[in-house]
């Protein structure tokens, strides 16, 4: 059992609804999902051959920005006050909006690189924790484009950068840290009005265009800093009785790659292509750790990758499939991921080291895509080599998208020891039984007749990771760590011809992220220095 003696004289700092009373401001970062709804199409695009109308595209990225916002207490718990955030965004997206039988393969493409919001909020303080509602008006600058084409003929294409108006609404909590700075998390709702888009494609005199609705949810985290905290902020009180919560952010970055093999559909062992997908790029997430003095303990993480963009795709065709090889090079743009994990377990403790067993579930969702597309062998069905004068398949032309979903089992092992008076080694090791990648997709955004490709495959692999933390204050600290993640699966992807059987495929996936990281500890358990 841990010892409970760390409390008397480091208990939590209480914040009543009066101290929550000015201005703030800080940091925010955090994820974002949703989908851009595409309609009322014209012209080509609602030709009978042509349209997939109504067209969704789920879309992803990342959300990061500066807050600032007044607070105006009412009664003993009560806070009422307005908060504006102006973020900048990676959050797109695309969808298939042609038929297969179509004359080309059409891509509806929607981007978002800027948000702002102005809220109300109302909440309700309980000691040191504040809890809240918040909505209001909201601003997005978005880029949308319609493309067409395939690998010898080019096609239309439009492209426009359009300001939204919308609205959110949402809900989080804040917690108080003292010294007038405070943590939140948040989940909001975001949707904007339908904007049009709309042009002429002359070769075929005629006109095509659709309307597109942007809606998505956003999981945000954030620090602030009160600049008028009251005097009652140093007032104390009994801590959080029995339990060590820890709760901090981290940032780094991260590489790796993902390769997808495709096997012959009658001869197993024949490999037909290979896409190897780059994977360099910055990573961020939040953190936390509940523990009970019993040992039990709960822990997780929440996070994201944003990709750099230029970096190479590999797509490889063999011969007999492809006679002569071919390897295309394309260039990786507009690529992010989301990722957590969950887990439950329970730790023995003894003088300075803690060390248990625990059960967990893995959530991991890479979107990629890649433009262009530059012939590096000796085929010359697959784009123009290197140095072309007039290419086919422009630099800016989206021809691959691959969705990488994974969910998973954990069972691991995790520890800390303590290696000096402020200095703790943290460290987990995690097997992945079972995962699952269905639910897994290739777009082929050239090819409209097997676009998008999905696939069932499962599979297993494993999670390390280390981080050496330095205590500034018995609470904080910061520190470094590296995580290490492999798995592989196997399994079928089906080809839309009749009569034709599923086509075996093989994937791995590598990742390691390099980090540092900050952390808060609260509780009467404290930091843990003294288990036993």
């Amino acid at each position: 059992m841990a010892s409970q003696s760390f409390a008397a004289d480091q208990s939590m700092a209480v914040i009543p609804a009066s101290s929550w009373d000015g201005f703030y401001a800080g940091l925010n970062f955090g994820t974002a999902w949703g989908a851009t709804d595409w309609s009322d199409p014209t012209g080509i695009l609602a030709a009978p051959n042509e349209s997939l109308f109504p067209a969704s595209g789920s879309q992803m990225g990342l959300l990061g920005g500066l807050t600032l916002g007044y607070n105006w207490p009412v009664g003993r718990h009560w806070v009422v006050g307005v908060e504006g955030e102006i973020d900048a965004s990676t959050l797109t997206g695309n969808a298939v909006c042609s038929n297969p039988s179509g004359f080309f393969g059409w891509t509806c493409h929607s981007e978002i690189d800027a948000l702002a919001s102005l809220d109300a909020r109302i909440g309700y303080a309980e000691g040191s924790t504040l809890l809240f509602v918040k909505g209001g008006p909201s601003y997005a600058h978005q880029s949308l484009s319609i493309s067409a084409g395939d690998y010898y003929v080019p096609g239309p294409s439009i492209e426009s950068t359009q300001n939204l108006l919308g609205g959110n609404a949402g809900l989080g909590v804040e917690q108080a840290l003292g010294d007038g700075l405070s943590l939140k998390s948040e989940f909001t709702h975001y949707r904007f009005g339908k904007q049009s888009l709309d042009s002429s494609y002359l070769p075929v005199q005629k006109a095509y265009g659709a309307t597109a609705r942007q809606s998505f949810n956003a999981l945000k985290f954030g620090i602030n800093y009160h600049f008028s905290p009251s005097p009652a902020v140093a007032e104390e009180s009994p801590p959080i009785r029995d339990f060590s919560i820890e709760f901090g952010t981290r940032a780094g970055w991260t590489t790796g790659n993902f390769r997808y093999d495709l096997f012959d559909l009658y001869n197993k062992s024949a490999m037909n292509s290979r896409l190897t997908w780059p994977g360099t790029g910055t990573m961020t997430e939040v953190f936390g750790r509940i523990d009970h003095h019993s040992g039990a303990f709960l822990k997780g993480f929440v996070g994201g990758i944003s990709f750099a963009d230029g970096a190479d795709m590999y797509d490889e065709d063999f011969p007999p499939y492809s006679d002569p090889y071919s390897k295309t090079v394309q260039i990786r743009k507009n690529s992010q991921s989301i990722y957590a994990t969950i887990d439950v377990g329970y730790a023995f403790m003894s003088g300075g080291w803690r060390a248990g067993p625990f059960v967990g579930y893995s959530y991991y969702d890479e979107r990629q895509n890649a433009y262009g597309c530059t012939q590096i062998a000796t085929n010359p069905l697959f784009c123009e080599p290197p140095g072309s004068p007039s290419p086919v398949v422009g630099p800016d032309q989206l021809m691959l998208s691959r969705r990488f979903l994974w969910n998973s089992a954990r069972l691991g092992v995790a520890g800390d020891v303590w290696l000096a008076e402020r200095l703790k080694l943290s460290a987990e090791a995690a097997w992945l039984p079972w995962l699952s990648t269905t639910g897994s997709e290739d777009n082929h955004w050239m090819r409209p007749n097997i676009n998008p490709l999905g696939e069932d495959a499962e599979g297993s692999g494993y999670q390390l990771e280390a981080t050496l933390s330095y205590f500034v204050t018995d609470r904080m600290s910061i520190g470094i760590g590296m995580r290490r993640w492999r798995m592989q699966s196997q399994g079928t992807t089906q080809f839309p011809f009749v009569g034709i059987p599923s086509s075996p495929i093989r994937e791995v996936f590598d990742r390691t992220m390099v980090f540092g990281q900050v952390s808060y500890t609260f509780g009467d358990l404290g930091n843990g220095k003294n288990w036993n």
